[in-house]
């Protein structure tokens, strides 16, 4: 049968998988209704012709369910299953998966709305890859300081905020602020960063992200809870949606140390309130809460106190990390929870020069480094002069030092003979030969030590970082100490106490080999498609697939 532009059958957006040889034998040729057995691709050449459906076609068909969508004879092929010509050009497609015979595998256009930090980009990164592998089209929206990594992981990119956000504005920020030495000097890069967010959040309420989203016309949401101001705007979209939490979401106290969310007195309320005001009035804060409250007013979703946004469980939330790790199982909130593994970003990583014809095998490893944006924390500079004291008093010991934007490397790089100071280094190979970890107990940095099993010794600065460093202190794979006031004495203390006692490795392994284990698609895909599943069946409740 030759495939015409109208043969092809309504059911191209799903795939139905059989298990049994002999029922893929018996719908090799009879038609397109019977091709929809064939599996998915998995090579890349393969998955790249698969990503053609009914968001991605030509013309105005694409929005006529009463008729298929034209597309190419090779888009035909994969979504109908028929075996691609016999030509080296195209590749083969693999056995079916192992799936009932009943099941159909649905495949949406996703787009995730990540934050551009390093810390939040890495583990979308890496959820990208999965979706993606599983046959879904993956459009990345986000400010434009990501789109060279995006791109550079070969993912669709659309930008937002354009006009507000420059594309280097969290490396001009870095930069400014960690070079500023006292109050004044941080004036200038304070207020033209509150400038800037000032703008992205009139954008935002102007309609800029909900234009966007009717743009990209994606089958589900992937948002960063940390930019919650995304949340009216999708929740109106009508779309479904996920919640994502790139580190453990402070309302997870409660369950895990019975230490409940504390509510401000009224007077501390007001005061605080007062506060902001002026801050925002002297151009030195954003208008974060103005900006929350007048979206969910536009959207009509209640208020800042009581929205589905408000807390963890409101709405569907998911977890970049597994399980094992934290989580609240036996509450209420853990209905609309799902952990889908540790989301280590390990193949679009940006290469980083290192000169490892410096290390040495015979001496353990100390790697130290307080994250991409230590630079807003005045503990750090003490906490490098702190190390290099260390790594004085501990000759047989060797140390990778990454000052980031807080110090200049080359003033403390070599200040002992067993002292690497630079200013960014590539974390991950370090790490698989790294006895122990000094960090700012970064989560991204924190998943990544368990994921190679190196214990930690956790100093926290800000945000969420106390609260991970209790955490890694509870499980027993390091140690945490608040940074201020920690000399060279309390820090050698804590990396004697991490090296001479086996229990701290002993226990990252374990949790290491809990992490691998989690590390698998299937909860992933089982979320995506119930989440398509529900939606199309409450758009459509009396429409039958053929």
């Amino acid at each position: 049968m030759r495939w015409g532009k109208t043969s092809a059958p309504r059911i191209l957006e799903t795939w139905s998988h059989s298990n049994t040889a002999q029922s893929m034998k018996s719908r090799t040729h009879r038609g397109p209704d019977a091709m929809i057995g064939w599996a998915p691709p998995t090579s890349r050449r393969a998955r790249a012709s698969v990503r053609t459906s009914r968001w991605n076609v030509e013309g105005d068909d694409a929005c006529r369910p009463d008729r298929p969508p034209r597309a190419t004879p090779l888009a035909l092929r994969a979504w109908t299953g028929a075996p691609p010509p016999r030509c080296s050009r195209f590749p083969r497609f693999p056995a079916p998966w192992p799936r009932a015979a009943s099941r159909e595998l649905l495949m949406a256009k996703l787009m995730i709305f990540p934050l551009p930090h390093t810390g939040h980009l890495n583990p979308c990164l890496r959820l990208a890859d999965e979706l993606q592998r599983l046959g879904h089209q993956v459009v990345f929206c986000c400010m434009l300081a990501a789109e060279q990594a995006v791109r550079a992981a070969g993912f669709e990119f659309v930008p937002i905020f354009e006009s507000s956000l420059a594309r280097d504005y969290l490396v001009q920020a870095s930069t400014r602020m960690g070079r500023s030495r006292s109050l004044l000097g941080l004036l200038s890069p304070l207020r033209d960063s509150v400038r800037s967010q000032n703008a992205m959040f009139q954008a935002l309420l102007d309609g800029e992200l909900d234009r966007t989203i009717e743009r990209i016309r994606p089958d589900l949401i992937l948002f960063d809870e940390r930019f919650k101001y995304a949340g009216p705007a999708v929740h109106a979209s009508g779309i479904p949606f996920l919640r994502l939490h790139t580190t453990v979401p402070l309302h997870f106290r409660e369950h895990l140390f019975g230490q409940p969310v504390r509510r401000p007195k009224p007077v501390m309320r007001v005061l605080a309130k007062a506060i902001h005001g002026t801050l925002v009035g002297l151009g030195l804060h954003a208008r974060f809460e103005f900006a929350f409250e007048t979206l969910l007013r536009q959207k009509n979703l209640g208020t800042p106190g009581n929205n589905p946004f408000h807390g963890v469980g409101g709405v569907n939330e998911l977890m970049l990390f597994p399980e094992a790790f934290a989580n609240i199982a036996g509450t209420a909130a853990a209905a609309r929870i799902h952990h889908v593994g540790p989301c280590i970003n390990q193949e679009h990583r940006e290469a980083q020069p290192f000169a490892w014809e410096r290390l040495r095998e015979d001496r353990p490893l100390i790697v130290f480094s307080m994250g991409t944006r230590g630079y807003v924390s005045k503990w750090v500079p003490p906490l490098l002069r702190a190390m290099v004291d260390v790594a004085k008093q501990r000759p047989d010991w060797q140390f990778v030092m990454g000052t980031g934007t807080s110090a200049d490397p080359a003033t403390l790089d070599g200040r002992a003979p067993n002292l690497i100071a630079v200013q960014s280094f590539p974390q991950l190979p370090l790490l698989r030969r790294a006895a122990v970890m000094v960090t700012h107990a970064g989560f991204n940095t924190v998943k990544e030590c368990i994921w190679e099993g190196v214990p930690m010794v956790a100093l926290p600065l800000t945000q969420d970082q106390p609260f991970v460093a209790r955490i890694v202190d509870k499980h027993g794979i390091g140690v945490m100490a608040p940074p201020r006031e920690l000399g060279a004495p309390g820090l050698l203390a804590l990396l004697d106490k991490v090296l001479g006692d086996p229990s701290y490795k002993q226990a990252v392994t374990a949790m290491s080999a809990r992490f691998h284990e989690a590390d698998r698609p299937e909860p992933l895909e089982e979320l995506v498609q119930r989440m398509l599943r529900q939606h199309r069946e409450v758009a459509s409740p009396t429409t039958e697939v053929a």
